[in-house]
């Protein structure tokens, strides 16, 4: 839950395990290739002044949630424009909070992924926690 001291230990503890699984898998030339999406800009933040500093992998975010978002208003993130010509490999980090986040990755799925040789993969997603009226979108992703 947002605010939670539990919430923020497991963020923390999949943003460094996200580095330390792409530190032994992805070569140097791929991990340039690789944008890694985190829930929102503030993460991005984090990770950069954090557990990927000097990394070279793109970091990015999925929401750009503000105040007024509890009344509907928020800023729409299109994937298209975050997605770059050279990015090869998504990473979602945690995408779970709330569906209008996952439906954010279906959109990098549909727009960026499907068709061609990209690769995605959702890290920590908790696709468990998806309720009946988005099973879809869960079986899309798989």
């Amino acid at each position: 839950m947002a605010g939670n001291g539990e919430g923020g230990i497991e963020m923390t503890g999949s943003m460094q395990l996200i580095r330390e699984f792409y530190n032994e898998l992805v070569e140097l030339k791929n991990a340039r290739r690789t944008r890694i999406f985190f829930p929102e800009a503030n993460e991005v933040e984090l990770a950069r002044k954090t557990t990927f500093e000097g990394a070279p992998f793109k970091l990015d975010y999925i929401t750009n949630p503000s105040f007024f978002e509890d009344f509907r208003f928020s800023t729409k993130v299109k994937m298209a424009d975050r997605v770059k010509p050279k990015d090869d490999m998504f990473v979602v980090a945690y995408p779970y909070f709330n569906v209008s986040e996952m439906l954010v990755v279906d959109e990098l799925y549909r727009e960026a992924v499907e068709g061609n040789d990209r690769r995605l993969i959702i890290f920590n997603g908790e696709l468990d926690r998806i309720r009946s009226g988005c099973i879809l979108l869960a079986q899309r992703l798989h």
